[in-house]
């Protein structure tokens, strides 16, 4: 109500006047790039927290009928079950949405700054593509990829004057909308697999997504934790991912569960961590404890710091010093007790019944998930190669066929 109140105001309305007009022939010739492409696709960057109210994002997806693939700060832009929803694009990203990329003809990015690890291998970006970027930052535009056409303004003004400049038209996409989900077939982001004592973080964090409630908001932290979510954590236009992203603040999941709790009391707050990033931060249940926050923690346990690990099993001979050796957790069991609250242990795949137990609960509720102490994040970046060419390394002959006219 306060933030709506806000943007009722005369200040911020006032502000908004100020706000650069887009070109109209800009937005012409934009219409014309799209009505022309046979591969575009829409990336959704954090510019899209700015959309007030999605329903203006979908209609444009829908009317121009685009595959739409997020960066982190973009993810929960578009309902994860939509057809038009194709993927987590990076280094850790599906691999279909790097492939969408990396085979499209035009890409349209909404507010995203393309980072590195977005893109990869900068010069082999999105290198068959015209490229629209459209941000609110200035010195975000042609910084660190070129591109075609670049437009200054928020990306809710530039949808909304697209769908005047779009009118009555509507395309159709869904031969390549069709091709993008066969290769989401074909490169699951987690096996399937009979073991029913070893856990997949990914398949765990996909059915945790599943039994969460419909306005969730889920809290990621950093490391492994926040690549699996990213990777298999079905959002809607009703649930949000507060991430650091970038700022890789070790820690943040669990205080930011609590300020999302105020800030939204009625919501169910979900703060998912690994087991180093949780002893940042874990005096913080005290707080929780004593204020009787609902919040739903899943520890994440590989028993490791594990991204620092898998980097430094690749690039230091194995020598894990501070992440493995010298390393070490507490026990969770008894840290949750101390403090108070629920607590529940998953140490293979019949115990995720104990999920929907835990999360129906009206009080906080703490879950450990034992992982290997060797897990891996699947896929993971490859040095000096396209972002779409990650660990482990496709066939090289798969991997032609992709950038060939075939399927793969």
């Amino acid at each position: 109500q306060a933030l709506q109140s806000f943007y009722d105001s005369e200040e911020f309305i006032s502000e908004t006047k100020k706000k650069p007009l887009i070109d109209k022939n800009i937005l012409k010739q934009v219409v014309l790039m799209l009505s022309e492409a046979k591969r575009p696709v829409v990336l959704a960057g954090g510019g899209m927290a700015s959309v007030r109210g999605k329903r203006i994002f979908n209609d444009f997806i829908n009317a121009l009928d685009l595959p739409v693939v997020c960066s982190l700060r973009g993810l929960d832009a578009i309902d994860h079950n939509d057809k038009h929803f194709c993927g987590f694009i990076g280094s850790y990203g599906n691999r279909y949405a790097n492939f969408s990329i990396a085979k499209s003809d035009l890409l349209l990015v909404l507010g995203s700054r393309l980072d590195e690890r977005q893109t990869g291998d900068r010069s082999l970006f999105a290198r068959g593509a015209q490229i629209v970027h459209v941000d609110i930052d200035q010195h975000e535009l042609n910084h660190n990829i070129p591109a075609d056409v670049i437009i200054c303004s928020d990306v809710e003004s530039f949808l909304n004057e697209m769908m005047v400049e779009i009118g009555e038209k509507h395309f159709d996409n869904n031969k390549w909308i069709d091709q993008i989900h066969h290769w989401k077939a074909k490169y699951p982001s987690y096996p399937v697999h009979d073991d029913t004592n070893y856990i997949d973080a990914n398949e765990f964090l996909y059915i945790l997504s599943t039994k969460v409630s419909q306005n969730a908001v889920v809290c990621a932290d950093v490391g492994q934790n926040q690549m699996w979510v990213a990777q298999s954590f079905l959002l809607n236009e009703n649930k949000q991912l507060l991430s650091s992203s970038g700022h890789g603040a070790m820690g943040f999941s669990l205080p930011a569960g609590i300020g999302a709790y105020y800030a939204l009391p009625d919501s169910q707050i979900i703060c998912i961590m690994g087991d180093g990033g949780f002893q940042m931060n874990l005096q913080e249940l005290q707080t929780v404890s004593r204020e009787k926050i609902p919040l739903k923690i899943i520890i994440m346990n590989n028993q490791s710091l594990g991204m620092i690990r898998a980097y430094q099993e690749k690039n230091f001979n194995n020598q894990c010093f501070g992440s493995v050796e010298g390393y070490s957790n507490p026990d969770f069991e008894r840290i949750a007790y101390a403090f108070n609250i629920e607590y529940s242990k998953i140490c293979k795949r019949s115990d995720f019944n104990r999920i929907a137990v835990g999360l129906k609960s009206t009080k906080a509720h703490f879950f450990e998930v034992v992982l290997s102490p060797t897990i891996q994040v699947i896929p993971e970046p490859a040095h000096r190669h396209a972002v779409e060419d990650q660990l482990p390394l496709l066939d090289r002959e798969e991997l032609h066929r992709l950038y060939s006219n075939e399927k793969i």
